[in-house]
């Protein structure tokens, strides 16, 4: 079909006078532009101005601050350090006012503040130099010292006027440096716009007369296109994808790779087209992946969900999911098409899940055994301060009593870590700095890692933490340990305080670790390291590398469990030969620091009582030894096993019942419950609660509640008495 073509002439004269308007529009628009660009930079050269301004006026308060202090510091101890600091300060802040000046002359209202600063700087030079040059104090000394401390006052003050001045006008020359850049902004995108008209408008033209070129086209080209389109749309899908997705050869060779599958293996698709796919698997694995390749190829099958590692271009391991299906042609196979999942975070967190439960698991374990211990080692301590009481004090068998005592106080100790470890420790957790904590006990530290090994503190001050102060050395104590041990030669202990931000992608990354502000604990040392078998189970009571007889195994598990009850988290890292570091993360708390109260070296002794008393123990020993005890002491005692027990006693009894002692946990009946019946009824005054741990009973999240009066198992019979004369006479 034969084409018509448009005189040239006619489409040059309707091209052109189609384009008059939009040129016109973008002449217009670049004009406005030239002068808003003008406007924008004499914008940005006044908020210059005036940060220099207000820069400078600080430094100049800060000047003034500092030959203050200088001349106040030598009123106080003479130093001529301090006089010359003050002088050669005062000699430059005449200078600095004329300078500033200078740069607001254009401002009359700052420049009588800055002539009436001189002013003031004079009559404080002139009264701070009399002062200097004076022996003696006198009253009219004293005068110009007053008439100097106003001076300052008032300079500091007409100072702060300035600057305060000053960033209001910086203030409004930011939003006319702001307006202006919008202004600008919407030019631009008025020219934009204009220029896309005038393109659309010259471009409808060309369409206008290319239309009889369009309907000449052939279906072969429309089919064509089609095709190209759907070329894009599936190349579109496939780099988009969030999947990795690579083609291999038949050969063996990379033929396709797209972005996320490069992203996964550290390349560049450029870089792996043509390399041979091998490349990316690790030589263990390699085999294995090469049979099922060539199964592939000959079985013409698919494979689904197997789990490789794979080898990334900077030797690093990642864990994939993978599966590939053949591409056939003319039943062949020319090649395969596989994608995979990135599983390595995943498994990293299953892992971390896994050893959180496993520690869970082991706490419940152990805060059982402990709390049941607890009552045996209770009976114990009872029985023998009774036997002891009862011989004279130079009978032999007082030296096997006192032998007991101390196994019995080493097995205490040991229940004691297996609670911190369970997290089922009772404690009173104070608002302190850590740093000074860290400070104060680091000449101890330095006493217990020894002489070969420097130890470095780098702390800051940081935020308040609430944890208990007796844990937190303890955890100092347990870490600067095991570091000792790890460097039998000598080597290095760095201990650092420091407060940090934990994001949300760290969170991530850690099992119940919440984004936030956090104390950071460092423990670092120099010694010999650990490998990742050992790393997996560091934190388990009674796993220990040291040579038997060396560790109860239970250091490293008490520091997690005191971690973990306090909110924070423990985090490790160490390798053979290179050191290990400890990371301890403490939340922020609000509040006023406390001071820890000193021990009493010396007791008084415990005063006899009548009062009567309810005791309710579920254990026999226990109950035979606090009840023996107490009766011992004057007290009359009512004796039940049981919380249901306990309440027939109070019903039957008619006299009042001044204080109840009870197991916190019992079977049937906890010691709260029974606490709360009798004081509703009336049959109990006051109450103490006993117990190795309490769960939830009378704590919340180990933590002893307000008002609560508590006796950890195992106790001794004078520190039960102490504790109950001390209940008794507080007030009600």
């Amino acid at each position: 079909m034969p084409y018509t073509l448009p005189d040239t002439n006619i489409f040059r004269r309707r091209f052109f006078s189609s384009l008059a308007i939009p040129l016109g529009a973008e002449a217009i628009l670049i004009g406005v532009l030239f002068w808003n660009v003008l406007a924008l930079r004499n914008a940005i050269f006044w908020v210059n101005h005036t940060y220099q301004v207000i820069s400078s006026a600080e430094n100049l308060q800060r000047d003034f601050n500092e030959a203050e202090s200088a001349y106040l510091h030598f009123l106080l101890f003479h130093s001529p350090t301090s006089l010359t600091a003050y002088q050669a300060v005062t000699v430059a802040l005449s200078r600095s006012i004329s300078s500033l000046q200078r740069e607001v002359a254009d401002n009359p209202i700052q420049v009588r503040r800055l002539n009436t600063a001189k002013t003031l700087l004079a009559d404080w030079r002139h009264a701070t130099q009399t002062n200097i040059a004076a022996p003696t104090r006198s009253a009219a000394l004293k005068a110009v010292a007053l008439h100097a401390f106003r001076a300052h006052q008032n300079l500091d003050v007409l100072l702060g006027a300035f600057i305060g001045e000053e960033k209001r006008l910086l203030t409004q020359r930011l939003r006319t440096y702001s307006d202006n850049l919008i202004l600008m902004f919407a030019i631009i995108g008025l020219l934009s716009l204009t220029s896309i008209t005038l393109v659309f408008w010259g471009f409808n033209n060309l369409r206008t007369l290319s239309g009889n070129y369009e309907r000449s086209l052939t279906l072969a080209r429309s089919q064509y296109d089609q095709l190209q389109k759907e070329k894009e749309f599936r190349d579109k899908v496939l780099e988009n994808s969030v999947i990795p997705i690579v083609v291999i050869a038949r050969e063996g060779h990379f033929s396709y790779v797209n972005q996320k599958a490069a992203q996964l293996l550290g390349y560049t698709p450029e870089e792996l087209i043509g390399q041979s796919f091998l490349m990316t698997v690790p030589p263990d694995e390699a085999e294995r992946v090469q049979a099922m390749f060539d199964r592939t190829l000959h079985e013409k099958s698919s494979v689904t969900d197997v789990e490789v590692r794979a080898l990334r271009k900077d030797g690093s391991i990642r864990n994939v999911v993978f599966g590939w299906v053949p591409l056939l042609s003319e039943n062949e196979v020319i090649g395969l098409v596989a994608c995979g999942i990135d599983i390595t975070e995943k498994k990293r967190l299953e892992q971390e899940l896994l050893a959180a439960q496993k520690l869970e698991s082991l706490g419940r374990l152990a805060g059982g055994i402990a709390h049941d211990f607890n009552n045996v080692l209770t009976a114990i301590f009872g029985y023998m301060e009774l036997a002891s009481e009862e011989l004279p004090p130079n009978h032999p068998v007082q030296v096997r009593l006192r032998d007991t005592e101390r196994a019995a106080e080493s097995a205490a100790k040991l229940t004691q870590q297996l609670l911190a470890f369970a997290r089922r420790q009772i404690i009173q957790p104070r608002l302190i700095r850590l740093d000074e904590l860290v400070q104060n006990i680091q000449p101890m530290l330095q006493r217990l890692i020894g002489e070969n090994i420097e130890l470095r503190v780098k702390v800051e001050q940081v935020r308040l933490v609430k944890v208990d102060p007796g844990q937190m050395e303890q955890i100092l104590v347990n870490l600067a340990v095991n570091a000792r041990d790890a460097m039998p030669d000598g080597g290095v202990l760095t201990i650092g305080v420091e407060d940090v931000f934990i994001d949300e992608t760290y969170a991530q990354r850690h099992e119940e670790v919440r984004p936030g502000n956090y104390v950071m604990l460092t423990v670092s040392d120099t010694g010999v390291g650990m490998d990742q078998s050992i790393h997996q189970h560091i934190f388990e009571p009674f796993f220990t590398t040291k040579p038997q007889g060396r560790g109860t195994g239970l250091g490293l598990a008490t520091c997690y469990g005191i971690v973990k009850q306090a909110g924070g988290h423990i985090w490790l890292y160490s390798e053979p030969g290179h050191g290990t570091t400890f990371k301890i993360f403490l939340p922020h708390a609000e509040g006023a620091p406390e001071e820890l109260q000193p021990h009493e070296s010396t007791l008084p002794p415990v005063p006899k009582g009548t009062e009567t008393i309810l005791l309710a123990e579920d254990e026999p020993s226990v109950r035979e030894v606090a009840a023996s005890a107490l009766r011992a002491q004057g007290y009359t005692v009512l004796e039940a096993g049981s919380g249901e027990e306990a309440i027939r006693l109070a019903e039957r009894h008619p006299d009042p019942i001044h204080l109840l002692i009870t197991d916190a946990i019992m079977p049937s009946m906890s010691g709260r419950d029974l606490a709360e019946h009798l004081q509703q009824t009336r049959k109990v005054e006051k109450v103490l609660y006993i117990s190795g741990y309490t769960e939830n009973a009378i704590v919340h999240q180990g933590v002893l509640e307000q008002g609560i009066f508590f006796l950890a198992k195992p106790f001794t019979p004078s520190s039960l008495l102490r504790k109950v004369r001390e209940v008794l006479d507080s007030p009600a």
